[in-house]
Order: C-alpha cells, then structure tokens, then sequence
C-alpha cells in the first residue's frame, strides 16, 4: 500500500524539544510542563534474551558426552591390549569423531530451533499475506512471505535471516578441521574449543547489545493472552498492544525512539485507540464476551498494521480502519484504502459505504481529556452510533454527533 498514516517522529525519533511559554496545538498545558532529567542507567545488560539461548547453552554440554565416548574406547582399547598402543591415525579419527558429533549436536539445535520459528512465522503471517495474495491460507508458503509487501512481515524476514545466519556461522569451526589449506592440521579438540569459544562470544554480544524484535514480543502476546499457556486470565491490554506498534516503528527505523512521555494528549488517544483493539481482539478470541459480534483477529491487526493503516498521526483515519476490518472484513478494508487519504476521502468513504457501529466504544471509559481529543471522540462516535436510526441521513447523523459531543469537546466530522 503506498499511502500510510504517518506514524513516525522526526529529527531522527527525538520528541522535539518543547519550551515551557510554548503551547503546542492539540496539546494541553500540562504537555509541555517541563520535566527532570532522569538518570542515565548504562550498567543495565541482559534487556532481551532470546530463546534460542535455552535451547544451546544447555546443548554446548553435549560434547561430553562425545568427549566420555571418546576417552572410553580408548581406555578400553588400553585394557584390553595394555601392551598395544593405539596408531596415532585412530586417535585422531576417533577425536574427529568426536568434533563431528558435538558440532553435529550443535547444528541439530540451531536447524530446530529455526524450523520452529519458520513455522510460527507461517503461523501467524499466513493470514494476512492471504488478504494480500488472494490465496488460501493454506496455501501461503516460503515464496509468498519472500514476496510480501507488509512491513510486519518484512522486518520478521529480515531477522529470521540475519540471526539463524549467525548462529549457523558461529557453529562452523567446529568443524574447522574439515576445511581445506592450513585448517586441516588443527588438531580435533581445538576445533571443539573454537566453537565453544564462537558460541561464547555470541552470547556476550547479545547480552549486550540484543533488543527484542516485534516478532519476538508477537509470539509471547500470542501465547500469554490469546493461547493462555500456562498464563489463564490473560487478557490484552492498550500496553500490550502499544509496545507491538512501538517495536514495529523501531524495527521500520533504527533511529525512532518513543518519547515515553504519559502525561500528554497523544498518550491519552493512544490509550483509547489501542484500548478499542484490546477490546476487540478480547471478544474475539473469547477473553470477554463477544457483545459486539466482534471478529477482529490477529492477522487483521498484522494487515493493518503492515500495510500502514493505524498509526498515531491520525486516530480517527485508524479507528475507522479498525471498526470497518472488525465489522465488515479485510476486503472493505482495501476498497477504503483505494480512496485517497491526504483529504479524509477514505475516512468519508467507509462511514457511507460502512457504518460499522462503534456502539461499544461508548462503553469504554474516555481517559481525561478535557481538550477535546481523540479519546472524547471516540466515545462521541460510539454514542451517536448507537443513537442514530436507520436510514438516518448524513445531515441528521451530524446532528446526532454534535449532540453526542462532550461539553468543551469536538464533534466528529463527515
């Protein structure tokens, strides 16, 4: 999709610096109150760590297991013949034995744990690329993700590639006695040793530097608050789903840095906008009762999200995205992104073509918001949803809505 909503800070993500005598418009003056500067905490290490880690750390300790085989054929050999000395040629292929199964071992590990993540990509991409290709879901395959144009799907691609690519290379001197010119006099325990060493250095590198991925956070989401493993009660909150908008932004630019300023207006509409997709992703999957009839799912958050349509620099352009996906389906979702959304066309074309009721989002409780914002909006929008009859025309809809208004507060416009 070439239209999206802006979604990103300038000057390289830093939230400009405001002045105290300076009002900022949409803001209230609380926005621009001056804060401390908090302490600089540079000793804080081990932010993320990755699964993958589980799975080899524990798995490193298997070449003792070879290197006990090794050590007790040898013995053996010793016992049985006291007087016969092992040739130099079998202690070596014995040791290269040995090297072999532990790199061997090492490779097992890294080949399941990737094939586990390929799938969970399958898994929770295939539904939205089949909005995207016209395929069935069970269709989708690796040449499609390859192919995918959502910007989700894009950064999980790009990282499924960059880490199993180190994490396969760092496993290679294991094997470094197999490798042609000068390698192949390195004696077998030394490649052992240069492997362990690799992994080592690996490990250090992402305790320092390793940030967790959209992705990575998307199967916890997943596992904790839709699938409830070992997590009953769980449901998604505006957090949840604020901090996945929040990686996503990072992982499309390396430079964008959330303010994590909460006392402004723009968190106050985030917290009604991602508070509504809570809500309906909840009554989807069973979390709460589906009063709504609600049928907004996971990959219709992906497509959303992947292809541009929420974002914070137009909450009511997103909540229409969202109310239309959730009512009436990804299709009427692509007949409203046709329209052009410099001029709210797109926003004008659903509410004629789908007024898909946010009836419910007068039910959630505004946050405070005494300027008129998106959060007193949204509640305006349910409550003239609810109240306009049917067939009511666009000129007694306005009515409804400007009588629907908080005091003090805007009306929605066609």
């Amino acid at each position: 999709m070439e239209q999206s909503i802006d979604n990103s800070r300038q000057n390289n993500g830093q939230t400009p610096a405001v002045s105290p005598d300076t009002q900022v418009p949409g803001q209230t003056a609380a926005d621009n109150t001056p804060h401390p500067a908090p302490p600089k905490i540079v000793g804080h290490f081990g932010k993320h760590m990755s699964s993958y880690w589980e799975v080899m750390v524990p798995a490193l300790s298997v070449r003792y297991l070879a290197e006990t085989g090794y050590k007790l054929r040898r013995a053996w050999h010793e016992h049985r013949h006291p007087d016969i000395k092992l040739p130099k040629e079998m202690n070596r292929k014995w040791e290269a034995m040995y090297a072999a199964t532990t790199g061997a071992a090492m490779y097992a590990m890294a080949t399941f744990y990737l094939t586990r993540t390929y799938q969970d990509l399958k898994n929770v991409f295939a539904e939205p690329i089949a909005w995207e290709t016209g395929k069935a879901k069970e269709d989708v395959g690796f040449i499609d993700i390859m192919k995918s144009e959502n910007s989700l799907v894009q950064a999980a691609k790009r990282n499924f590639f960059k880490y199993n690519a180190r994490r396969f290379a760092v496993n290679l001197p294991f094997f470094a006695n197999h490798l042609p010119g000068p390698f192949k006099k390195l004696d077998p325990d030394t490649a052992v040793l240069a492997g362990v060493g690799t992994n080592a250095i690996y490990l250090m590198s992402d305790v320092l530097t390793r940030k967790e991925t959209f992705f990575e956070r998307l199967q916890g989401f997943v596992d904790q608050k839709i699938v409830h493993k070992g997590d009953l009660g769980e449901k998604a909150t505006a957090l949840d789903l604020i901090n996945l908008y929040e990686l996503h932004s990072r992982d499309k630019n390396s430079g964008y840095n959330a303010s994590g300023r909460m006392d402004t207006q723009e968190w106050q509409d985030r917290q009604a906008l991602f508070g509504r997709m809570a809500s309906l992703i909840n009554q989807t999957y069973g979390n709460e009762p589906n009063k709504e009839h609600a049928n907004f799912t996971l990959g219709k958050m992906i497509y959303l999200m992947g292809h541009g349509m929420i974002g914070t620099g137009n909450m009511e352009r997103s909540s229409a995205y969202i109310e239309t996906a959730s009512q009436y389906g990804i299709e009427a979702v692509k007949e409203m992104a046709k329209q052009p959304m410099a001029d709210g066309s797109d926003v004008k074309y659903a509410r004629e073509h789908y007024p898909a009721s946010a009836a419910a989002a007068a039910q959630e409780k505004p946050a405070p918001d005494q300027s008129g914002g998106f959060a007193a909006k949204i509640a305006a929008e349910g409550r003239a949803a609810a109240m306009s009859p049917p067939g009511a025309s666009q000129t007694e809809k306005l009515a409804i809505q400007r009588a629907a208004a908080p005091e003090g507060g805007m009306a929605l416009t066609a």
